[in-house]
């Protein structure tokens, strides 16, 4: 076999690989800017990954976390049982730092309320924000903690 065509053959299923997993959002995206994050602004974004110092959690199908940007600098969206609204100053390099977050204080069974407390200080951990073609993926210095969600 031609050494040309036994690279290509290699060459192509390794970039089709690579490609696929930018097509469907598991790349990290570019740095939150104040403008790619008004595009995002009063769209429910669904939590799809959620992983806390190093393990992911798992997320039943019917979780219901949401993030919405209800406009600059602001948030508001459902934590796994109660609903919840902070803010967040962005830097350069999509640096977010929040503000302490409000929630309503329902109770719910113990897995919600334990899911909801994970995500809810996972979500004040992260000092990263990334845009995606999908949706957004927020991040703690180190990434051990990241959050990521979906339009």
């Amino acid at each position: 076999m031609n050494s040309n065509l036994l690279r290509a053959a290699v060459a192509i299923p390794a970039l089709m690989l690579l490609l696929s997993g930018c097509a469907t959002g598991t790349g990290s995206g570019s740095p939150a800017t104040a403008e790619s994050l008004a595009r995002l602004e009063n769209t429910d974004l669904k939590c799809t990954g959620l992983i806390v110092q190093g393990s992911q959690v798992t997320l039943p199908a019917d979780a219901g976390i949401t993030l919405r940007i209800t406009g600059p600098g602001k948030v508001a969206g459902r934590s796994a049982v109660n609903r919840y609204f902070g803010g967040y100053t962005l830097g350069a390099a999509g640096a977010i730092q929040w503000t302490p977050f409000g929630a309503t204080r329902m109770a719910g069974p113990p897995e919600r309320m334990k899911l909801e407390d994970q995500y809810l200080k996972a979500l004040e951990s992260t000092t990263r924000a990334d845009v995606t073609a999908h949706g957004l993926i927020l991040q703690s210095p180190d990434a051990s903690t990241r959050v990521e969600f979906s339009r």
